[in-house]
């Protein structure tokens, strides 16, 4: 008996704190309030996660940004224009003889030569967006696997409640036969006292089981961005895999299609386009302007007709002769972040091969220990139904019975462990090599 509680406490512990399924006899939701049903698989949990992921939301909205931030480079190559107009009034002014005066001016400036400076900011900004862009695909990746990695801990947790109430009820069997033999005589009523403690020890399992299925799926809700009083239940299939991967076919696949990788790449460009439009800074700048004005009266040109407009032409060159070491600082400073980039790229390469070396070493485990644990499974329920034979005939004694159902417990549980770990290690390398990001 201690042994199979044992068993069950091992099962339960193994479970992360993840959503869970509508179990039959499960606990209802304590919360008040009205309550929308809702039904979904894998895929449309994924799904809905993805739209009302608050991550992910935030990820999108800094893609938004960084977009706004390309514009903003353009405006600096487009025509800049500007209009002004203005009101004075004089009072005993020592060379204006007219009291008030109207007049207005509207000028354009464009840029026509900055060394590339312009064109080096547009593509800044626009590499600087494609890595606020992989940086949604990764948040979108990381959602999607920690959605599939949450899911098949339901379907975990709903099997071990299965093994719990298989558990159970084979002890209120082995109860009910103690007690018709004991009722023919044909054993003590310490057997039967034996069987009544062990099926009261084993409820409480349950009970545990049942109550962590419901909390996990409460904490399945908050991912998801749903109501607590939701009432989410979930449809799936625990089953088996049988996948294999090649490592060097895997390891090519993911440094091509992991979002990380493009990322760091596109924000170590960016910074390079960032260095050269700080260099360039130091050399002339040329921009053409042309302004057209016009007043009510004209201070310095007493014979003009009123509102007689002129026009002004210009060309200006401007180049820095001493800024305080501006340019050069700002310029080792982009030089640091370009190292920094660079290490972290390095980084990156690694942890990505790293990954998916360890998500095909995983998979292979998983897929011994599934067949391993399957015969094993076979193994156990043969022993145990030899032995509830024996002992309904009185050839086997009451221990000899609660060994072969602990066996049977461990051996489910032991099997159920594996498909886990089977189905968690396939999505790993789902997201290893990229396929998430798709």
């Amino acid at each position: 008996m201690k042994k199979i509680c044992l068993a069950v406490i091992a099962a339960l512990a193994f479970v992360q704190p993840v959503w869970a399924e509508e179990v039959p006899g499960m606990p209802r939701d304590i919360l008040s309030g009205e309550k929308k049903k809702m039904t979904m698989n894998l895929e449309e949990c994924i799904d809905y996660t993805i739209k009302h992921n608050p991550e992910l939301l935030i990820r999108k909205e800094q893609l938004e940004e960084a977009q706004a931030f390309v514009g903003l480079a353009f405006s600096e190559i487009l025509p800049n224009a500007r209009f002004q107009g203005q009101y004075n009034r004089y009072d005993n002014h020592p060379y204006i003889s007219y009291m008030q005066n109207y007049d207005y001016a509207m000028n354009a400036q464009q840029l026509v030569f900055a060394w590339g400076r312009a064109l080096n900011n547009i593509k800044s900004a626009r590499l600087s967006a494609k890595a606020a862009d992989d940086r949604v695909a990764v948040q979108r990746q990381d959602v999607r696997f920690r959605v599939e990695d949450a899911f098949y801990n339901v379907l975990f947790a709903r099997e071990l409640v299965r093994i719990a109430t298989e558990t159970l009820d084979l002890a209120e069997e082995q109860l009910r036969v103690a007690q018709e033999r004991y009722k023919a005589g044909e054993t003590s009523n310490y057997d039967v006292l034996r069987e009544e403690v062990n099926v009261a020890n084993l409820k409480p399992q349950l009970i545990k089981a049942l109550n962590q299925a419901q909390t996990t799926k409460n904490f399945l809700k908050f991912i998801m961005g749903l109501e607590m009083t939701t009432d989410l239940q979930l449809k799936g299939q625990f089953e088996e895999i049988m996948e294999d991967a090649e490592v060097d076919a895997a390891v090519k696949e993911g440094l091509a299609n992991r979002p990380e990788i493009r990322e760091v790449k596109n924000r170590e460009e960016a910074k390079k386009a960032d260095i050269y439009a700080t260099w360039v800074q130091y050399l002339p700048q040329m921009t053409i302007g042309v302004s057209n004005l016009n007043a009510l009266e004209q201070a310095f040109s007493p014979n003009r007709a009123p509102w007689s407009d002129y026009w002004i032409a210009s060309v200006n060159v401007t180049m820095p002769i001493f800024d305080g070491f501006r340019i050069k600082s700002q310029a080792e400073a982009e030089q640091a972040r370009l190292k920094q980039i660079r290490t972290q790229k390095e980084r990156v390469n690694q942890t990505v091969k790293l990954e998916v070396i360890n998500a095909i070493l995983d998979m292979k485990a998983a897929r011994e220990l599934v067949l391993s644990q399957a015969k094993n499974v076979e193994r156990a329920t043969e022993g145990y139904e030899i032995m509830t034979k024996r002992y309904a005939g009185g050839k086997a004694t009451q221990v000899d019975l609660l060994d072969a159902q602990v066996a049977l417990t461990q051996a489910k549980v032991n099997y159920v462990q594996a498909v886990f770990a089977q189905l968690v290690s396939r999505a790993r390398y789902k997201q290893a090599v990229g396929e998430y990001a798709k």
